[in-house]
């Protein structure tokens, strides 16, 4: 039951990160392309979601760094470096972690 609670949780607090990364991107008219061809947008591809011939497809560890490489790349002028590098951190990492603890 606490471990349930626990990763519910942490679910909601990546969620709310990458909603806060998105406004900042969106600010900063950052255009990213989609990781792959199976969404639309960058925000569309997910490893769970992708076409069984991607390079993503249950490989959430390559999805994972691919989402670190894309946002560690992007050039975001902000007061608080240290908060932003910390966010895009725990965003690109989440997605590993979600599927350890589902």
């Amino acid at each position: 039951m606490e471990k349930q609670r626990r990763t519910k949780e942490y679910l909601r607090y990546i969620e709310a990160l990458r909603a806060q990364m998105r406004e900042k991107i969106k600010l900063y008219n950052i255009d990213l392309p989609p990781l792959c061809c199976c969404g639309s947008d960058f925000w569309d591809s997910h490893a769970d979601t992708c076409a069984n011939n991607c390079m993503f497809y249950k490989n959430h560890k390559a999805y994972s760094r691919a989402l670190q490489s894309v946002f560690s790349s992007c050039d975001i002028a902000d007061g608080n470096s240290i908060t932003t590098r910390l966010a895009i951190h725990n965003i690109a990492s989440a997605h590993a972690h979600s599927m350890k603890y589902p």
